[in-house]
């Protein structure tokens, strides 16, 4: 699966994403792009984007990776 981390996110998150080919937006090059409604939306859904906080989060994504479908977008929340 492929995962990509919105600049937002710690990268070291993605050593905690293993077997998956996990891209950073520094890696992919695209620092610059404005995405403004996504991190609105996630705004709404994260306290930080602090390593520390987003840790306890990864059981939660690594099931949704194992179950993500092309094309489609889950929120991974608390």
């Amino acid at each position: 699966m492929r995962v990509f981390l919105d600049e937002c996110v710690d990268w070291r998150l993605a050593r905690a994403i293993a077997g998956d080919d996990v891209k950073t937006a520094r890696q992919m090059g695209w620092t610059t792009i404005d995405n403004g409604q996504l991190l609105t939306v996630a705004g709404h859904h994260l306290k930080t984007n602090r390593l520390a906080d987003l840790e306890p989060l990864v059981p939660k994504l690594l099931a949704a990776i194992e179950a993500a479908t092309i094309g489609a977008a889950k929120v991974i929340a608390p």
